[in-house]
């Protein structure tokens, strides 16, 4: 027996050092294995028809017009996505997996290569990346001088730090993103840096060719505060936070980054010159209706508007119920005009913008809107039919030498 031990007690500790080099990683985003270009398509003027006004000489006559047109700025993506938890070996040898049909998590298109998904952090507008810095290692104070943070003039750098006749000091350029608080600090200065001017009117070749009162700029599509617009109720907008998530080990706190949502499908009155009159979807046909609408049980009264229009008349009442908790309702519409819209309103396609450091990319984060834990149903997207994910990305159409021209997006996905 003691032999025994005796031989076998180096191999347990061989063991017991192996094991100790095994250590759990942090994930960080990683390309999807397959991306699938489905299809394209763009704003339809044919679908529209050319209106027309008598014309009569002698008369003066007021009129008021509408108009669409499509954005030179962004571009839309839409679809599904499925995955697989792997157990892999460095050579990519599966030891075991486990199919997603409805994933989690968050995709991202990145302007570039990302390979320092380590200091990702929120695009800020108004970055000031300039600090005054000590270049003598004997002088006092030494290193950076955190009390200059974010000045933007050269004279008072020096009026500043060489108050005492220490000339050691000169103006620099980096950006310090996170909360200089954190204890231990991480790596957070950043020589190369993005901000909303940079990103509307850089030289970069996917910066957006906007000018400063573009309807459709960058500020005017995610908001700074974070917020995103929920709904419309008593007469006003209810706006949220965007939710929390997680970038490989780097929190994205609810609200912190520049935000938006994209639009989902509402049963909507489109007679409404707003469109703030509006059924939700969880708002359904009981079962107690003439017979006429008895077959259109469980659905919304844009699917009864879509099968049965000559419903809606002036004595008709709707008796409605709360898909969520079974409360009920009459409503009578009369001749209103509900249909399935693109609306503003609603909080599943979330998308908020970021950055990394030592880079001008910017990376368009959305999350997958199965991350609310229902992955059981699926939500209508823009087009009434249901998605796991809506984006959009910058790309400059405007008139000039970009016009022509695409812009290339690296897609990472993040599942759990």
């Amino acid at each position: 027996m003691r032999f025994a031990l005796k031989n076998i007690l180096p191999i347990i500790i061989l063991l017991i050092a192996v094991i100790s080099f095994v250590y759990a990683v942090p994930t960080v985003p990683t390309t999807p294995d397959v991306v699938r270009r489905l299809e394209d398509e763009r704003f339809n003027v044919s679908q529209h028809g050319v209106p027309s006004l008598e014309a009569e000489a002698g008369n003066v006559t007021r009129i008021w017009l509408y108009g669409l047109t499509q954005t030179q700025t962004w571009q839309g993506f839409y679809g599904e996505i499925e995955g697989t938890i792997t157990l892999d070996d460095a050579q990519n040898w599966t030891f075991y997996d486990w199919d997603m049909v409805e994933p989690q998590g968050e995709i991202y298109a990145a302007s570039a290569i990302v390979t320092n998904w380590e200091t990702v952090h929120c695009l800020n507008y108004t970055a000031q990346p300039n600090y005054c810095l000590n270049t003598s290692a004997n002088s006092t104070p030494a290193g950076m001088h955190q009390g200059s943070y974010f000045t933007d003039n050269f004279t008072d750098c020096n009026k500043t730090m060489n108050a005492s006749g220490n000339m050691n000091f000169s103006y620099n350029y980096f950006y310090w993103w996170d909360d200089p608080t954190l204890t231990p600090r991480k790596n957070t200065t950043t020589e190369i840096w993005l901000n909303l001017s940079i990103l509307e009117f850089g030289s970069e070749t996917w910066s957006l060719g906007l000018i400063w009162n573009d309807y459709d700029g960058v500020d005017e599509t995610f908001n700074s505060s974070g917020q995103i617009r929920a709904n419309f109720s008593t007469g006003t907008n209810r706006w949220v936070n965007h939710s929390t998530f997680w970038v490989g080990s780097i929190e994205i706190t609810q609200g912190t980054c520049p935000a938006t949502d994209m639009y989902e499908a509402i049963c909507m009155n489109v007679t409404s010159p707003d469109r703030r009159d509006w059924i939700p979807n969880w708002w359904r046909m009981n079962d107690t209706q003439t017979p006429d609408l008895i077959q259109f049980h469980n659905q919304t009264l844009c699917d009864v508007f879509l099968g049965l229009p000559s419903a809606f008349n002036d004595s008709m009442f709707f008796n409605l119920s709360d898909a969520r908790n079974g409360a009920q309702t009459s409503v009578n519409l009369s001749n209103h005009k509900y249909r399935y819209v693109g609306s503003e309103y609603g909080v599943n396609f979330q998308e908020v913008l970021l950055t990394v450091n030592h880079s001008r990319t910017i990376i368009y984060a959305t999350i997958i809107e199965n991350d609310q834990g229902d992955n059981n149903t699926d939500v209508i997207g823009f087009d009434n039919d249901t998605h796991d994910f809506q984006l959009i990305v910058g790309d400059d159409g405007h008139a000039g030498p970009n016009q022509d021209t695409t812009t290339p997006y690296y897609f990472y996905v993040e599942i759990e």
